[in-house]
């Protein structure tokens, strides 16, 4: 295959920020300058030498026809009876196949709940696959192996290790084409090629948290909008916001100080990361419109945080890890929670004080959940799918931060500013192991954007290196 003639291989500053922050590039951008992305439920028609985009579907209209039913009449159990009723319809439908067929099992809440209502409809023993950590504090798999047993699953495990990430690493570049860093893409990488081995489609859980208001962000807003006030108080106190900012290098002091107003709170760390030194050579970073909802579409802070969730984080980050994971083994991924608009068109209808009741994240999903797991199993604090990143690039994985940041081949890049990668490294170095982890100045003086923005750094110059 040939490049487009009028395509010329020059890295995008706008799309180059995007991954510096979030570790992927969303929709429309992409790390190219005048290339771009088609958005979600959207697709490209061409005609008599013409191009349009058109739209298929949209998350805020579905979510705006949802606001206009009348459901509130239905109780607790009536909801149960209908999420219940309706993720059998769309995992059964997901089951059809000519190939052998598995899932891929975490042992949280959505993943059980998928292996769970497919062991129900399944004639057979249903396989699942789990990927543990050698690390207690990320490892998951125990938990997975107690439902798996109570489901009667025919289970398989395995366990990654840094030498597992050594091995992969090198590879990220041709698996994803871009810059992507989600560092769960290891793992996921490594149950795919585990899970090809038995089957030849899996069925993943993926979509439950955006939908059924599940990550620990989505509680995390609360408390932030209580202290909004404070923030808006603080921010006309002279010389206040940048003391703070001086004595505290973690990234969620300044972020204290964005807390303006709903989206200002969502996207608080975004902002504050706008106003950082750029490691962009000459380039100043700028908001961008995606990452905004219509104020007239939610009206509560939390569905607007998981309305954006679904058009960005889900979409570019989640289902992009998954899809190229599981294809670079020639194992296809199916996502029985988002697969079908329908089921999430429904999920838009249920009450918000529903999925998230007193406290309690994803309260329907674990109601349903309840009918084939026992709550001792799966009621627990969520891990999610990460991996000891930091731990390793401070151990054995050394040599590639050091071949990431090294001065004289930046310099000669040109894309990043010396000063500030040098900076970074410092940092990065100055926040090792050596100080007390539970001590309230590693909490405060630890930034988590230096230990995330190496890793992408890292991840960024292995890809420029294989395709500039």
């Amino acid at each position: 295959m040939c490049p487009h003639p009028g395509f010329e291989k020059k890295i995008d500053r706008h799309g180059l920020s995007l991954f510096l922050f979030h570790g992927y590039i969303a929709a429309p951008h992409t790390i190219f300058e005048n290339t771009y992305k088609l958005r979600p439920g959207t697709y490209l028609h061409f005609k008599n030498g013409r191009s349009e985009i058109k739209e298929y579907w949209s998350v805020e209209e579905a979510y705006q026809k949802s606001r206009l039913k009348d459901d509130g009449r239905l109780s607790e159990e009536d909801w149960v009876e209908k999420i219940s009723s309706h993720l059998e319809q769309t995992v059964e439908s997901r089951l059809i196949s000519d190939v052998p067929i598995g899932c891929f099992l975490s042992g949280g809440v959505d993943s059980s709940l998928v292996a769970a209502i497919m062991q129900k409809v399944s004639s057979e023993k249903v396989k699942t696959f789990t990927i543990g950590f050698h690390e207690p504090s990320f490892n998951e798999a125990d938990h997975a192996k107690d439902i798996a047993r109570h489901l009667g699953t025919d289970h398989h495990e395995a366990y990654f290790s840094m030498a597992d990430a050594k091995n992969l690493i090198p590879q990220l570049p041709s698996f994803y084409d871009e810059p992507f860093a989600d560092s769960s893409q290891l793992p996921m990488l490594m149950l795919s090629q585990f899970t090809r081995q038995h089957v030849t489609v899996a069925l993943s859980g993926d979509g439950g948290d955006e939908l059924f208001c599940g990550y620990d962000r989505y509680a995390d807003v609360l408390k932030l909008k209580k202290l909004s006030l404070l923030s808006r108080m603080g921010r006309h106190v002279p010389f206040l916001e940048s003391f703070a900012r001086r004595t505290f290098s973690n990234s969620k002091v300044g972020q204290f100080f964005e807390l303006t107003d709903d989206m200002a709170i969502i996207n608080s760390a975004y902002l504050n990361y706008l106003k950082t030194p750029s490691l962009i050579k000459d380039y100043a970073p700028c908001f961008d419109k995606g990452y905004g909802v219509e104020a007239e579409v939610p009206t509560h802070i939390q569905e607007k945080y998981m309305l954006l969730d679904l058009q960005t984080y889900l979409p570019d980050d989640i289902l992009t890890k998954v899809d190229r994971a599981s294809m670079a083994f020639s194992l296809e991924a199916r996502v029985p929670f988002i697969d079908d608009h329908t089921f999430i068109e429904m999920s838009f209808d249920v009450p918000l004080n529903l999925k998230y009741k007193e406290g309690e994240k994803k309260y329907l999903l674990k109601k349903v959940l309840e009918r084939y797991v026992p709550l001792p199993l799966f009621d627990r604090p969520k891990k999610g799918f990460g991996v000891p990143i930091n731990q390793w690039l401070r151990s054995g994985l050394g040599h590639l931060v050091d071949d990431a940041l090294d001065p004289s081949y930046v310099r000669d890049q040109n894309i990043f500013s010396e000063r500030e990668v040098c900076l970074l490294k410092d940092r990065f170095n100055s926040s090792g192991p050596h100080m007390a982890p539970t001590s309230f100045w590693h909490h405060m003086k630890r930034d988590g954007f230096v230990d995330r923005t190496v890793w992408y750094m890292m991840v960024f110059q292995m890809w420029y290196r294989e395709f500039m």
